[in-house]
């Protein structure tokens, strides 16, 4: 009776008070991004920058669904590392395989299905949508080519022409000496990721595409999401009556006599 009494007085004799345990709540996903820390090779070719910003996932709790969209595209979707975030208490699973955030990697470039579960066996299914976005850029990078023209000794050689770019007002500028032939000029150019540029209607290709640039010609460059900007290339020849072109016309003109 003596220990029964003391028992009771500490709590000891009460069959219920046991260690309470936290309840586990149904499973549920709250969470889910894609960080630039934790996916640092994800750009999708060597033009590309990759992901620069955080894609935050919009989650759905009714539909048990989750969208992730790249706003500027470019991303490779074929081995990207998720963030995410659940409840107490759940695991999430693609599979059989358990996932970790910021380190499980897969291929979401089709729709990717976690399985949140707690050990009393509730369980849902998000499906996880990741698309890339069309990028708005049309930038001209750089536009150069080849002329033949004379040295000083009147010597035939190749001149590099890289001309200058102003992006604000798409002026694209060069000067070459009056010799040169600028009828069937063949520019190196880059434009922006997944861009294309055309003069009028014709696809051009750098490296491949001729053109005549004796006049100001426009280069349009199409952003993915069908933005466009055009770029004027005006190329000017120099004065052939001064400085060393002015005597290569006067040695030239000897020798054809």
């Amino acid at each position: 009776i003596t220990l029964c009494a003391a028992a009771f007085l500490t709590g000891g004799c009460d069959d219920d008070n046991t260690a309470s345990t936290p309840e586990i709540p149904a499973p549920e996903l709250t969470g889910f991004s894609f960080m630039p820390d934790y996916n640092p090779d994800a750009g999708a070719g060597d033009d590309e920058a990759g992901l620069t910003e955080a894609a935050e996932g919009e989650i759905n709790p009714s539909a048990k669904s989750v969208h992730v969209v790249f706003p500027t595209g470019g991303i490779d979707l074929a081995s990207l590392t998720a963030s995410f975030e659940s409840s107490f208490g759940s695991i999430a699973r693609i599979g059989a395989a358990v996932q970790e955030s910021n380190i499980s990697s897969n291929n979401f470039s089709s729709p990717v299905k976690y399985v949140l579960s707690t050990e009393d066996g509730r369980a849902e299914t998000y499906t996880v949508t990741v698309i890339n976005g069309k990028n708005t850029a049309n930038e001209l990078y750089y536009f150069n080519f080849t002329v033949d023209v004379m040295d000083d000794d009147g010597k035939p050689v190749v001149d590099d022409i890289a001309c200058n770019i102003n992006l604000t007002t798409g002026e694209v500028t060069a000067m070459v000496k009056y010799e040169a032939d600028l009828t069937q000029v063949v520019p190196s150019f880059k434009a922006s990721p997944r861009s294309t540029v055309m003069i009028g209607t014709t696809a051009q290709v750098s490296g491949e595409t001729e053109a005549d640039l004796s006049s100001a010609v426009t280069y349009t460059v199409n952003a993915e999401d069908g933005t466009a900007k055009d770029y004027i290339v005006t190329i000017t020849k120099d004065d052939p009556w001064t400085g060393n072109d002015f005597n290569q016309l006067v040695f030239l003109s000897l020798i054809q006599l």
